[in-house]
């Protein structure tokens, strides 16, 4: 078994509709009877952390994992054209952590298939994936505190004023935000900062928190009291030390939701 920590988030919605729950191998699908490593992973939801087998690519050690509906049998002729691959890593000793983020491909050219679209992105939390992709996901928090990592990369790009987080009705901006937007919980544009993350970092404390994410569709800028109003808040738990994936998703821009996923401070 490899000593990386991979789990997979499913966001997989084909045409706007919540796609199946699927079953993930770690061992490509050709027919034969096969254990998946993941069973029954639902849309909206990420998976527990597991620790694949390793396979050897041109004398390398990897890892590769693949996708099937939940409850299809892998031992059918069919399986290997149902299925798909959906990512993995070159296991390069790292001890490295990884979420793979399963979402629908927005292109024209689709495989037939039960998991026609079905696209793979990874974020890499610590360690190296061997491809060139390294963590930490952010800079750890202060000693004590806590920090939120939004994660905007599934909002749907159809046109907006922006989009903003807040975290117990607070409008604290992230550590990172648009410095052109000043004292409003604005999550785009975080890559403007010298911090080095893909994400927008809140930070906050340990404990359980109330937390919304806004769209304001108006060119302008909204007041922070506009932005409580407009709350459909979720729990989010953190403990002393941790950081949280927060997945902004939906297939509108009035239809978005939140999935925090943990990260763990040590690999699982």
């Amino acid at each position: 078994m490899s000593d990386a920590s991979i789990r997979v988030v499913n966001l997989y919605a084909p045409k706007g509709k919540p796609g199946p729950a699927l079953d993930i191998y770690d061992t490509q699908l050709t027919g034969a009877a096969a254990t998946p490593i993941l069973t029954n992973v639902t849309f909206g939801t990420a998976s527990s952390y597991v620790h694949p087998r390793l396979l050897s690519t041109f004398g390398q050690k990897t890892v590769e994992l693949f996708a099937l509906p939940a409850g299809e049998n892998p031992a059918t002729p069919t399986a290997n054209d149902d299925s798909k691959g959906v990512g993995g890593l070159i296991d390069d000793g790292s001890n490295a952590r990884i979420t793979i983020v399963l979402s629908a491909d927005t292109g024209s050219v689709q495989i037939p298939g039960p998991l026609s679209g079905l696209s793979t992105s990874e974020r890499v939390e610590s360690g190296d994936d061997g491809q060139g992709a390294k963590g930490p996901a952010a800079p750890p928090p202060p000693a004590g505190k806590a920090e939120i990592l939004v994660d905007q990369s599934l909002v749907p790009q159809t046109g907006h004023s922006g989009i903003y987080l807040l975290i117990d009705h607070s409008c604290a901006p992230p550590l990172n935000g648009d410095p052109q937007i000043k004292g409003l919980p604005y999550i785009f544009n975080a890559a403007t900062s010298a911090i080095q993350s893909a994400f927008a970092i809140f930070p906050t404390t340990a404990g359980t928190h109330q937390v919304s994410v806004v769209s304001w569709p108006s060119a302008v800028t909204p007041t922070c009291k506009q932005l409580v109003k407009g709350q459909s808040p979720m729990s989010v738990t953190l403990a002393a030390g941790q950081q949280s994936l927060l997945f902004v998703y939906g297939s509108s821009l009035t239809a978005l939701h939140l999935l925090a996923v943990p990260i763990q401070p040590s690999a699982a």
